[in-house]
């Protein structure tokens, strides 16, 4: 009988799938490095979860496949066991996504997850089956998987180990693309070929792709692609400004609403409207539209299903402290992602306070100009040190030296340890701040706990 087994279920990305395989009525067991709330929802669930990790228990469960973490490691003692096979998370949801026949892969550097929460908001007000797979929980649903045996699955599927080569989705969006996962690709020209040759292969395999022009990575990828064009399976979507091979172009009519428009005609597809703050959402929301479009959905119920979309975990969440104070968590690190979400929260009569935790010295170094700039947007910065993600120290990149520059540009700026955050925190936190948080989870729930969040 097929066995799953899966090494550190309990990440975002992981317990999706397990969840997903198990709701299809699949075997599956998994482990981590201790017990969680996230390892209890899957055993109730029917996950066989162990902790901490054991060669003899995996032994004992005899899995006929394998899937471990991007983040454990080959030398991990439960790597060794000899399944049929051996996968990486991000080969074993291409080789999954493959098999469905009607998978729409969601990709970019940014986006992505908020954009496949648009989509499947939209598809649930269409009242058909659909699927999805998720690197985080909706809001509406808490959970980051549902399964049905008809209709598509949505995947919001990863580039920072090159698995995304992999797919050969029904439809291929890519959100956005610019510099990031140096440590994989070294080069912004390299990422922006890994992403022509999947676009590529999508289309050979008779795939449709969707290309959001948004970015310095995308702008190349277009014209890495200017040869496809919509008659090829290859459609563009171009934001407020002009492109000759734009086939869409979303323009924002206020601050909430974004009306898309057919190129060549001018013809007004729809008006969507989004609940969530801010640019990037708005660019999500056209995104999902347009892909929702193109798998033939009824405007009205595009129109509802992006006006209902409450957003997803932790993806610029506020919470609500004991002090009034606003707190946002946001599980970002990219320039344009922290310069959208300041920006969109900015407020006359309110501080912000930006927490920000630095890592991979290399990624650091290729936005440093740009991330100073984009954190200068808040009131006030707090760094925690420099992650180094195994990465060798590169002389002038670390938190200190951020923060003496972005304290240069007005605002000021220090470096604290978790512990020491949590203190001033509980002496400075008011009514009139909002607090948001560029980082992960661990932090996000320290950060939580000192201000009181409900």
């Amino acid at each position: 009988m097929t066995h799953y087994h899966f090494i550190g279920v309990c990440g975002a990305g992981m317990s999706a799938i397990a969840g997903y395989l198990l709701a299809r009525g699949n075997s599956v067991s998994g482990s981590d490095r201790s017990h969680s709330t996230e390892s209890d929802r899957l055993s109730t669930l029917g996950l066989q979860f162990h902790a901490p990790q054991s060669l003899k228990t995996v032994e004992q469960l005899a899995p006929t496949h394998l899937i471990r973490s991007a983040a454990v490691p080959e030398t991990n003692v439960e790597c060794t066991y000899h399944a049929a096979k051996h996968y990486r998370r991000g080969a074993f949801l291409a080789e999954l996504c493959n098999a469905h026949g009607k998978s729409i892969a969601i990709c970019g550097t940014h986006g992505k997850g908020t954009t496949s929460g648009y989509l499947v908001s939209i598809l649930s007000q269409r009242k058909q089956s659909y699927s999805y797979i998720l690197g985080a929980k909706l809001k509406r649903d808490a959970t980051n998987y549902r399964y049905e045996d008809e209709g598509e699955l949505v995947v919001e599927v990863d580039e920072s180990d090159r698995t995304h080569r992999l797919h050969r989705p029904h439809l291929l969006i890519i959100n956005n693309l610019e510099a990031d996962h140096l440590n994989e690709y070294g080069t912004l020209e390299a990422l922006v070929d890994d992403f022509a040759t999947l676009a590529r292969n999508t289309i050979a395999a008779k795939g449709h792709v969707i290309l959001h022009i948004d970015g310095d990575g995308a702008t190349q990828l277009d014209e890495k692609l200017a040869d496809l064009t919509a008659a090829d399976g290859l459609m563009r979507l171009c934001w407020q400004g002009q492109n000759p091979r734009a086939n869409f172009i979303a323009r924002k009519n206020t601050k909430f609403t974004i009306e898309i428009i057919e190129a060549t005609s001018s013809q007004s597809l729809f008006a969507i409207q989004t609940q969530l703050p801010g640019i990037a959402n708005q660019k999500n929301a056209a995104m999902a539209a347009l892909c929702a479009h193109q798998l033939g959905v009824a405007r009205a119920t595009i129109e509802a299903g992006i006006l209902a979309f409450e957003g997803m975990y932790d993806r610029l969440e506020c919470h609500h402290g004991t002090a009034g104070t606003e707190v946002y968590t946001d599980y970002a690190s990219h320039p344009t992602c922290i310069d959208n979400d300041l920006r969109a929260l900015r407020r006359p009569d309110r501080r912000i306070l930006a927490i920000f935790h630095p890592y991979r010295p290399s990624l650091m170094r290729y936005h440093w100009r740009r991330l100073i700039s984009a954190l200068s947007l808040a009131d006030e910065v707090i760094l925690l040190p420099l992650d180094l993600c195994g990465e060798t120290p590169i002389t002038g990149i670390n938190a200190p030296e951020m923060a003496r520059q972005i304290t240069e540009t007005g605002t000021l700026a220090s470096v604290r340890s978790i512990e020491a955050i949590e203190e001033y925190l509980s002496k400075i936190a008011t009514k009139s701040m909002t607090i948001v948080v560029f980082a992960g989870g661990y932090l996000f729930q320290r950060i939580k706990q000192a201000t009181g969040c409900r």
